[in-house]
């Protein structure tokens, strides 16, 4: 349930403008090498998919000799590790029962038997029941997103546990010192909201849809196409930058990026650091690549 959360801070962001905005050049490598002029201190970089898991991850034995080989693993939070941030996570994103007929409208018939015949899951008496319905939402949200690039024969891991997730706990378990970037209670508070919460109802409907090969919009549609076209990318461990505007709708990519780099240069001045952060956060004008460039850092892409 835990992973399914998390890999919201990602998947919300795809399917705002910032996807369309993450397409347009040639594509290059998801993991950057950043060094100072004058310093002998060398860190990475790593912009991730959260809904890749340990295949992807295994598939690039660099990632892991890299990870063992710096004294800080950097990334969006720190849940899977730490029990108490976990805890008011939890706390953070209660909600009230709403039932699967209240959400789902007309299409709750659909969305049932989708998930009883691909996951032997009655969502109807499962939210129905719930108490703290998000959690589940965002696990129908991750299990459709799987299911969609399943059928593109990508990297998937059957664990449903994201890379970033993956990666944190490989470091931790090698005693790497931890940090999270995020504020674990305003972080549940943002994806949580109401307006987040009925993105991902209708998200969900039209995940179905297409799944189901039902009708759904034109602009839906689209947007599909071009998440699928970034996941093909990232299958090989590429990423179309560009230099637009991000979107800081939902997951607040731009205002995240812009608290982050408050913290982030300094850890990298004293420490050898490997940093894993969803892809959408390294894009853009106000994207992590560029503000680092700003701060006197050079970026090299590594190809992996």
């Amino acid at each position: 349930m835990k992973s399914a959360l998390i890999l919201l801070l990602f998947c919300t962001s795809i399917f705002n403008d910032s996807v369309a905005q993450g397409l347009a050049n040639s594509p290059a490598s998801v993991l950057w090498k950043i060094s100072r002029p004058g310093s002998t201190m060398t860190s990475y970089i790593l912009g991730s998919v959260h809904t890749y898991g340990s295949a992807w991850v295994d598939s690039f034995p660099a990632i892991d000799s890299l990870v063992l080989k710096q004294d800080l693993f950097i990334c969006e939070n720190l849940l899977l590790i730490d029990t108490a941030k976990s805890r008011t996570f939890s706390k953070s994103i209660a909600s009230p029962t709403v039932s699967a007929k209240k959400s789902f409208g007309k299409d709750v018939k659909l969305i049932r038997t989708h998930f009883l015949e691909t996951s032997d899951l009655d969502i109807e008496k499962i939210l129905d029941a719930n108490n703290n319905q998000n959690s589940f939402l965002f696990s129908m949200y991750y299990i459709l997103l799987y299911q969609l690039m399943e059928k593109r024969n990508l990297k998937m891991s059957t664990d449903f546990l994201p890379m970033d997730d993956v990666i944190l706990r490989r470091a931790h378990l090698a005693g790497k010192q931890c940090i999270g970037l995020d504020e674990t209670n305003s972080l549940g508070k943002m994806i949580s909201s109401k307006k987040q919460m009925n993105s991902i109802k209708s998200t969900i409907i039209d995940l179905v849809k297409e799944l189901e090969d039902v009708d759904i919009s034109r602009k839906r549609n689209k947007e599909f196409l071009k998440y699928l076209k970034m996941v093909d990318e990232y299958n090989n461990a590429k990423f179309s930058y560009d230099g637009n505007q991000v979107s800081d709708k939902g997951v607040m990519i731009v205002s995240r990026n812009k608290s982050w780099i408050k913290s982030i240069p300094k850890y990298l001045f004293i420490n050898s650091c490997f940093i894993v952060v969803g892809i959408m956060h390294l894009n853009g004008k106000e994207g992590l690549l560029n503000m680092l460039k700003e701060r006197g850092f050079e970026l090299t892409p590594i190809d992996l």
